[in-house]
C-alpha cells in the first residue's frame, strides 16, 4: 500500500469534528497574504513534545497537514480550528522518502 493511500486512511478513521479543510493566512506588511490550504486532522496531544517546543500555558493542537500543493504552513499563520482562532506555531515534515508528504502542523491560541 502506498503511503498517500495510508494518510487517506488516517484521515478516514478521525471522528468528522477532528478533521476536514483547512486554509492558513499570514499576511506579510511588505509583501502578499500567503495562504496554503489543504486538509488536516487533528492528533492526539502530545504534553511532552509541547513542553519541549515550549509550547506549554497556551491552547495547543497538533494537526497532521497535507497541503493542496505540497507546501507547508508559514509561522504565525492563522487558521480557524474547532470554531477558534488559532496561530502557526511550528511545523515538522513527514518526508519518509525524503520528501514531505505531510506536517505535523502544532497551532496555538
Amino acid at each position: 500500500m502506498n503511503l498517500e493511500k495510508l494518510v487517506q486512511q488516517a484521515f478516514n478513521a478521525v471522528p468528522a469534528t477532528l478533521r476536514g479543510p483547512i486554509t492558513f493566512s499570514l499576511k506579510r506588511p511588505s509583501a502578499a497574504t500567503v495562504t496554503v490550504a489543504g486538509r488536516a486532522s487533528e492528533a492526539r496531544a502530545d504534553p511532552r513534545r509541547y513542553e519541549a517546543l515550549k509550547l506549554t500555558g497556551v491552547d495547543v493542537r497538533t494537526l497532521i497537514f497535507v497541503s493542496d500543493t505540497g507546501t507547508e504552513p508559514p509561522q504565525d499563520a492563522k487558521c480557524a480550528w474547532g470554531g477558534h482562532v488559532f496561530a502557526v506555531k511550528h511545523v515538522e515534515g513527514i518526508a519518509p522518502s525524503g520528501r514531505s508528504v505531510a506536517h505535523f502542523v502544532y497551532i496555538g491560541r
